[in-house]
Formats: structure tokens, sequence, C-alpha cells
């Protein structure tokens, strides 16, 4: 082994010792989750920019804001601690709003494939007993063809994120945006009370082979793979940027 060699794996030792660090599991009861990072995220670094989206962006303290008046809205709708509510939306900021407003109540996020419909779309929002169904502006018809035959009720179970072409939610959902523009934006109290050992979400399968799959997710595990795969993995600090 030459000099360089050498000097290339010493450059590597912090990273390895940051894995090694990280794959030591945290107890499940420790008091954790995906909210509770963004909170602090929103607490130390609230003006930094958190997501940049085809033109649109949020900082820190705006995504951390809107998820509380998110959660707050499903709160007053009965969404409670171990609930799971099924989200059926594209990649945009609001989907990402949606996560967080679900774990800060401890919460299930259902994260089901964008590409299922009919039976398969019906088969994952009811082996999750799914309470409520969030669902983006451009997957309405894809609910709305399967809805008859969920045990959601109209009017109450449905919540609608509106997209970029401003079609109004339909008559059988709520529009979460609009129901939550006015509530409170301070941190929940019960999110300090969320868990590593329970559930953050459920993440199907594409279902090629038979009905999708759902891989339980725990917040352990969520903030565990995210932590090694942004330190340890790519190496990302406060100042980076990272493109999905």
């Amino acid at each position: 082994m030459g000099i360089g060699d050498i000097a290339s794996t010493l450059v590597q030792v912090p990273g390895l010792l940051k894995l090694k660090k990280g794959m030591q599991p945290r107890p499940k009861s420790d008091k954790d989750c995906i909210a509770r990072l963004v909170e602090d995220k929103a607490e130390r670094f609230g003006e930094r920019t958190a997501v940049i989206f085809e033109g649109n962006s949020v900082t820190w303290g705006e995504l951390n804001a809107a998820a509380n008046r998110y959660a707050r809205t499903l709160e007053d709708l009965g969404v409670a601690r171990g609930d799971t509510v099924s989200v059926l939306m594209e990649n945009r900021i609001e989907f990402l709003t949606t996560v967080v407003a679900l774990s800060k109540l401890g919460a299930v996020a259902g994260l089901i494939n964008t590409n299922l419909r009919e039976q398969p779309l019906i088969h994952c929002v009811t082996v999750t007993e799914s309470k409520k169904c969030v669902f983006g502006g451009e997957l309405t018809e894809a609910i709305q063809s399967v809805k008859s035959e969920l045990h959601l009720a109209e009017g109450s179970d449905y919540l609608f994120v509106p997209d970029s072409d401003g079609t109004p939610a339909p008559n059988w959902a709520q529009d979460l945006d609009a129901a939550s523009a006015e509530r409170e934006s301070a941190n929940l109290p019960q999110t300090g009370d969320v868990t590593l050992g329970e559930t953050a979400c459920y993440i199907f399968t594409s279902g090629t082979t038979g009905l999708p799959k759902a891989a339980v997710l725990s917040n352990r595990r969520f903030m565990a793979s995210a932590g090694l795969a942004a330190s340890a993995g790519r190496k990302v600090t406060q100042e980076a940027s990272l493109y999905i």
C-alpha cells in the first residue's frame, strides 16, 4: 500500500466511525421521530431552505409550520396516535408536509404507489385499516373510481390537496389546505411522546406479482437509514444541497 492509498483511507475514517456509531440501534422506547427532527431543524435553521421543487421552495420554519397546521386539522377530524392514514400524492412539497404532519400525531402514513388503480389501490387502503385518505388533486380520478368500494365516508374521510392547476376539491372530499389555512402553527405537545419503536410508514411494493405488500418502517429504522445515508454515505453537511 502506497502513501496515496494510506492517505485516501485515512480520509474515510471519520465517515466510517460515524457509520459504526450509527449502526448501534437506539432503544425502541426512546422518544424521537421524523417530526421532532423537523422541529429541531426549524428551531436551529428556520430561515434556511429545506425543500426546492419545481420552482417552489420552503424554509425549515415554513415546512414545520405547515405540518403543524395539517396535523391540527387531521387531529380535529379524529386522527390519533397509532391510526393509519393513506397518502396518495405525487412528489411535491405537500407530500412531505403530510408525512411530517402524521408523524407529529404519532399516526402512520400509508404511502401508496401512485401508479396503482382499481383493486390494488382498494387493497392498500383496506389492508392498513386507514382512517382517512389524503390525496393530491392530480390523483382525484384514481380515488373517485374506487371510493364506492372503500370503507371511508365521503365528505369527512377524504382529504384533497390541490395541485398547481387550481382544480377545486370534489364535493365528496375536504380541501386540506383550505381547512388548515387558519390553524395554529406552533408545535404540538404530543409529538414529544412518540417513540422510535412506533410505526412511521407503510411502504408498498409495486404489486407486479400479486397485490401490493406493505413493508413496515418504524421511526427508528426511518431515522437511522436517513441519517446514515446523509452523514456517512453522502457526507451531507449543513451547507449542502441534495438533488434527488
